[in-house]
């Protein structure tokens, strides 16, 4: 949404060594997941994710955290 990339920018203004990098699934937790899966070649220092099925990600974002990624989960407005 408009406000989470509000607030990575935000967070990134604040150390250069950082970038926001905005990915999105339309809805499709699949892709989602690759997307996910794909950021443990290269962890990023921090992740602000919505799941789509939070069940489906957990192992990914275990691994994530395992590595020292901050991960901060989104609760969708129902």
């Amino acid at each position: 949404t408009r406000a989470q990339a509000q607030l990575l920018q935000h967070l990134d203004a604040g150390d250069a060594r950082h970038e926001a990098v905005i990915q999105e699934a339309q809805g499709d937790a699949s892709l989602q997941a690759q997307q996910l899966t794909a950021l443990t070649d290269t962890p990023p220092f921090a992740l602000l994710i919505e799941p789509l099925d939070l069940t489906a990600c957990l192992p990914t974002l275990k691994t994530l955290q395992a590595t020292g990624t901050r991960i901060l989960l989104l609760d969708p407005l129902s």
